[in-house]
């Protein structure tokens, strides 16, 4: 038997996969050394389901086991450009290939919504992530909308060429 179970991926549809989803971006948002109120995370958390829901979003849960291991956001940025938000897989579940799972939903989400291009920001100590995107052939770009980071990183990905 494997030390980690094997990660299986959930899209969010019921209040309690949108509750689970709030958890793990607040325990996100928790493990950061800076605020996102320059995000305005909290209008965007407490509509969860509106911001990563149907029909021009979605959200999934990474679990390890029945518990919660990760999570990844798709929303629309535009009307062909879907932005992904709120990554993340808990410390004792990295390692197992959830966050590989979970940016590659996002990514079959996108082209399943029929956008035609996705975008994210990041920032450059997230060296697993940025690996992740890169390998699903994301690359960095201009800043597309306000970070005041320094170290901040925006990527995409054109999926008509993809």
């Amino acid at each position: 038997m494997p030390a980690h179970p094997v990660p299986r991926l959930t899209i969010a549809t019921t209040p309690r996969h949108f509750e689970i989803f709030t958890e793990l971006a607040r325990e996100y948002v928790a493990s950061l050394d800076f605020p996102l109120t320059f995000q305005d995370f909290e209008r965007e958390i407490a509509g969860a389901a509106a911001e990563y829901g149907p029909p021009g979003g979605r959200a999934w849960i990474a679990f390890a086991g029945d518990e919660p291991a990760g999570i990844v956001g798709l929303r629309a940025f535009a009307a062909d450009t879907a932005e992904i938000k709120r990554m993340f897989v808990r410390p004792a579940h990295r390692g197992i290939g959830a966050g590989r799972l979970l940016a590659a939903a996002a990514v079959g989400g996108a082209r399943v919504l029929g956008y035609r291009r996705i975008v994210l920001d990041s920032i450059r100590a997230m060296t697993a992530a940025l690996a992740i995107y890169r390998s699903l052939g994301f690359v960095e770009i201009e800043p597309y909308r306000y970070n005041p980071r320094p170290d901040a990183v925006y990527m995409a990905l054109d999926l008509s060429e993809a």
